[in-house]
């Protein structure tokens, strides 16, 4: 075996070309009749034996010099390699092969990327192995442990490439899960890890070192494969949030878009391209980027109607070393209309005295200037479960109390189907509670008690960083939106849940608004009554739009299955069919892959096992035409090294580390190399070449 067995087969025509040079540089005699010649003739027969004798002996010595000195560069390896590659006994290869964004960066080899180089110089030994094969991607299914090297090199070649991350932890774990399927004793398992060690690659945060531990106590040698960048220069939008701005006639969609330099220069000013549905609607410039700085863009989109709409920001960069990460996508869900269910304590009682006023007023305020069509129904609370049988856009419960058993119930229910649940809790909540039940716990925070604000000072009211796209207008010109949202005097301290975010606090730093996620809608609290105890709120102009950007914020709960992560399945919910729909998703690239409808959890799914490439997916089955988003991960393309503590930790554990070109020495024993002893033997030829030499020249001398 050879580190670099292309080289070695160069000792060949090295030799062929020695024996050639020397039988074209023979040199040819015409025969003159000469009388006096033949007894000159008669002394050159008696020692021509002895001088034909010299000359191959001589040709022979430069031919074997030559032949070894390529065999030395190409550099041979012992049998204790072939005993590891399984040619005394089978042996089991994992192959664990980055195939994520920053793979996709150049290599030094001219119009390589990193992931080809690495597969490139792992393909000889798959091919040569002689035992079971496996190849793991760390975005996207493993293959079956493989009998046939053939197998095994098409299998690894075919792998796609995708705008993934690997998450190190799991892909380890999952290859130590993986060996003992092998059926091979962990003595001669072999697992090689083919990656670069850039940030892009190894996370930050979270420690890979645990699952390598155990992954190196279940194989004879793990490897890991480390491929670099030719260039570091690289620009990546990382993050594009887009939501309606509730301000405004024309209701334009605000998106924010950060930008990030992953290079290692400053880069000059490059244009940013904003298009919705595949049209370009705005262009901006980034302005120059320090290395490693980012800068963060908004933009006011054009009015759009009604409808899910696909915003798009993409990076007019020229010279980069990855493409795949200048753009994002966003769905923008542009509802037709809103059916609102507001529940009032005392819906009769004079508008003074309802806690709804001002919500009520907001939302029709909000939408005469939205042109969104809003229908408003006020019930009391006793009337909750009869009045949520006809599905609700969202419920807002204004400091209401008394809500039975049977309305909790439908509450839940209408959440889990997808609506918004807004809650403004007050001291009639307080007073009364909420039922300490599964239903009851819908809330992002539990009541503890009411507060005032000391000595009759208000307590300001300001938004948290970073605020959503929606509420950025309630801050412009502002200190953190202070001025705008005006004051509270009385609040309900609350404990928050863990799964909880904080959307306001006062300037005492006390949760006043939160919101909790859940898989179909969003739950929000504010922690206090939406009258009066509001003090000077409700007469601003910011009131109509954080009430209505409220109401979005619930809504849009459910945007979150609308994007996934590159590298990863997308599993998209079937409102309706059987599992026997048959469809097909359209790639962002413009072709088609069947679509596979299972059952999970009770529920219909439609499943792509793969989302190799940022764009959107649109699926077509059962009669529905749905949007997917697939976006690289925020920092998939940074190519800056990893640091070296990382590497000492890594190689602590047992893994070893090699370049591309030294997987062949790397994966042989001790002394299994030979070029040391090589070198030797090649030296003590060249002396002999040179004693032969001279001896000979003595030996005709006259």
């Amino acid at each position: 075996m050879f580190a670099q067995p292309w080289l070695a087969l160069a000792a060949l025509p090295i030799a062929a070309a020695v024996i050639a040079a020397h039988l074209l540089r023979r040199r040819r005699h015409q025969p003159v009749p000469w009388a006096a010649m033949q007894f000159l003739l008669a002394a050159a027969a008696e020692s021509r034996s002895r001088l034909r004798l010299e000359r191959w002996l001589l040709i022979l010595v430069r031919t074997t010099l030559l032949v070894l000195l390529a065999l030395l560069v190409a550099r041979p390896i012992g049998t204790g390699l072939g005993a590891a590659m399984g040619f005394a006994k089978p042996g089991a290869l994992l192959v664990v092969v980055d195939n994520g964004l920053a793979m996709q960066a150049p290599s030094d080899e001219e119009g390589r990327t990193l992931m080809q180089q690495a597969i490139d110089a792992a393909a000889p030994v798959v091919a040569g192995w002689n035992g079971p094969v496996a190849i793991l991607p760390t975005c996207g299914p493993e293959t079956a442990w493989l009998a046939r090297a053939d197998l095994a090199e098409t299998a690894l070649s075919a792998l796609p490439a995708t705008a993934g991350r690997a998450d190190w932890p799991a892909v380890l774990d999952a290859a130590a899960r993986a060996l003992p399927a092998s059926g091979i004793a962990a003595e001669r398992r072999t697992v090689l890890l083919l990656t670069s060690l850039t940030r892009g690659n190894w996370p930050d945060s979270g420690d890979p070192n645990e699952p390598a531990n155990a992954l190196v106590a279940d194989a004879a040698r793990v490897l890991l494969v480390n491929v670099q960048p030719a260039k570091r220069q690289n620009l990546t939008v990382t993050d594009l949030a887009v939501e309606t701005a509730f301000a405004g006639g024309d209701l334009p969609a605000r998106a924010a878009a950060t930008i990030v330099n992953r290079g290692t220069d400053p880069v000059t000013p490059t244009a940013l391209v904003w298009s919705v549905d595949g049209r370009e609607v705005r262009r901006d410039e980034t302005g120059q980027i320090a290395a490693g700085a980012s800068r963060t863009l908004l933009a006011d989109l054009p009015a759009l109607g009604g409808g899910l709409h696909n915003v798009e920001v993409r990076l007019a960069a020229t010279d980069d070393a990855i493409d795949a990460d200048n753009q994002r996508w966003a769905p923008l869900d542009r509802p037709r209309d809103l059916r609102v269910v507001v529940v009032e304590p005392a819906p009769l009682a004079p508008p003074a005295d309802r806690a709804s006023l001002f919500v009520t007023a907001a939302l029709r305020s909000a939408a005469e200037q939205s042109h969104v069509p809003i229908r408003i129904k006020q019930i009391a609370p006793a009337q909750v479960a009869a009045a949520l049988e006809e599905p609700a856009d969202a419920v807002l419960l204004c400091d209401a109390a008394g809500i039975d058993a049977a309305g909790w119930q439908q509450l839940a229910r209408q959440v889990g189907a997808g609506c918004g649940l807004l809650a403004w809790m007050g001291p009639r909540t307080v007073a009364v509670g909420y039922p300490d039940t599964k239903e009851g716990n819908l809330l992002p925070a539990r009541a503890k008690s009411v507060v005032g604000a000391d000595n009759g000072s208000d307590w300001s009211v300001q938004l948290t960083e970073p605020v959503a796209p929606a509420f950025a207008a309630l801050t412009e010109g502002t200190s953190a939106g202070q001025d705008l949202l005006g004051s509270v005097r009385q609040l309900v301290e609350v404990d928050p849940a863990a799964d909880a975010t904080v959307l306001a606090t006062t300037s005492a730093g006390q949760p006043l608004i939160l919101l909790r996620r859940s898989e179909r809608a969003g739950v929000a609290l504010v922690a206090t009554s939406p009258d009066l105890a509001w003090s000077t709120m409700p007469g601003r102009p910011a009131f109509p739009a954080l009430v209505l950007g409220l109401v979005r914020q619930v809504l849009t709960a459910s945007s979150p299955d609308l994007q996934v992560a590159c590298g990863q399945p997308i599993r998209l919910p079937m409102p309706g069919g059987t599992p026997d729909n048959m469809g097909q998703w359209i790639l962002p690239d413009g072709g088609s892959a069947p679509v596979r409808i299972s059952l999970a959890k009770g529920r219909l799914e439609a499943v792509l096992p793969l989302a190799a490439m940022p764009g959107a997916y649109q699926l077509q089955a059962g009669g529905n035409d749905r949007m997917v988003f697939a976006n690289p991960d925020s920092l998939a393309g940074d190519l800056a090294e990893v640091p070296a503590r990382q590497r000492d930790r890594l190689t602590r554990t047992g893994v070893k580390m090699t370049d591309p070109d030294e997987i062949g020495p790397a994966l042989a024993g001790p002394g299994e190399e030979w070029t040391g002893p090589l070198a030797y033997v090649l030296l003590g030829i060249l002396l002999a070449e040179l004693l032969l030499t001279g001896w000979f020249a003595k030996a005709r001398r006259p």
